[in-house]
């Protein structure tokens, strides 16, 4: 049974990779610390929780510019398990609320909801655990209605006095989203006494419905398919170091791809369960966002709370339209851990 599970184990992760390298033909934006946002990033990933758990981002890119863009979202995930007891995890359900506002004053905003739910089960004695997750949610895009056109410029200079040309637009428009997703772990506790490495793998498929988000009369501007498939691997170094590659590859349809690889580390400085620090980790990252930038990341740890700082470092020409300015995000996750011992299924933990 254990050689079995290990063949398929391995031959899903293929499929895995094997499928997404085929379907990237395109980009969607993501968070920096990705691996904080998991109901954003996968709808399978509330299937693999063992805690009731809430994670935050708050993402600000380029803000001195006219092309700023802050990003939030918050989200919860119950597990659901097979009995009263805590053995028998089989998956988990989950909310979440997410905002996006660009432009001056956020003169473009985005505003939306989703629901997640994920079916999980382990094998091998949990040494492998599998989650399928389907998602469905609701999303308000808007305009400023006191927003700046075109048409009220002259010479460069802004007459508040000239009639906007935004005939047959609209400053709303409301539509669903379906998203499904799948994610494989390979020793989600992390025993490395029982096997010497852990990891994982995931992808999810979003936009399924191709909403149409035409803001024009009569429009039409379907969203496109996004495929995201994330990775990595978690190697053990010594009893209180481990570190890790891991990678993210966003795929939008007809606009390019994102392609997030990195390297993460993580040093154990309290080494033992008891009290609010105990089993405390710090966090070490550091990606390259290919043919765009650089990104760093510092976090602490432990089974009760996240706490994690990234900074962008915009390597592209891209630099030349935002002054220069990259982005920062801070990530917070806290959880009702009823185990202090066990270690987060993720890698890395922020």
């Amino acid at each position: 049974m254990k050689l079995y599970t290990k063949k398929f184990a391995a031959a899903l992760f293929t499929i895995f990779i094997t499928g997404v390298g085929q379907m990237v033909t395109a980009q969607e934006v993501q968070f920096s610390q990705f691996y904080a946002s998991s109901l954003y990033l996968n709808p399978a990933l509330a299937g693999v929780e063992n805690d009731f758990t809430v994670n935050s981002n708050f993402r600000s890119q380029w803000i001195s510019s006219s092309s700023s863009q802050i990003t939030t979202q918050l989200s919860a995930i119950m597990p659901l398990y097979a009995s009263s007891g805590r053995k028998g995890l089989m998956g988990g359900v989950g909310l979440g609320l997410f905002t996006d506002g660009s432009g001056a004053g956020g003169a473009m905003r985005q505003t939306g909801f989703r629901a997640s739910y994920a079916y999980s089960f382990g094998l091998d004695n949990d040494l492998h655990r599998f989650s399928f997750g389907a998602q469905a949610g609701f999303t308000q895009r808007a305009i400023d209605a006191n927003a700046q056109w075109g048409s009220q410029y002259v010479n460069g200079n802004y007459d508040p006095n000239l009639i906007p040309d935004n005939v047959g637009v609209n400053n709303r428009v409301s539509h669903g989203v379906f998203n499904l997703g799948a994610f494989w772990s390979f020793n989600p506790a992390r025993n490395y006494y029982r096997a010497g490495t852990s990891g994982y793998s995931g992808i999810a498929i979003g936009n399924l419905n191709r909403p149409n988000v035409s803001l024009t009369d009569n429009g039409t501007d379907q969203l496109p398919v996004v495929i995201k498939y994330h990775g990595g691997l978690e190697l053990h170094g010594t009893r209180r170091f481990n570190f890790g590659p891991q990678v993210l590859v966003a795929a939008t349809q007809g606009h390019g791809n994102q392609i997030n690889a990195g390297i993460s580390a993580n040093y154990k400085l309290i080494d033992n369960p008891f009290g609010l620090l105990g089993n405390t980790d710090l966090l070490f990252s550091g990606w390259y966002r290919v043919g765009n930038g650089v990104i760093a990341a510092v976090g602490i740890s432990n089974a009760t709370y996240t706490l994690g700082f990234s900074y962008d470092l915009t390597t592209s020409s891209l630099g030349n339209y935002n002054n220069g300015n990259g982005a920062y995000e801070i990530s917070f996750s806290i959880r009702n851990a009823k185990d202090k011992r066990r270690r987060r299924f993720d890698t890395p933990r922020i």
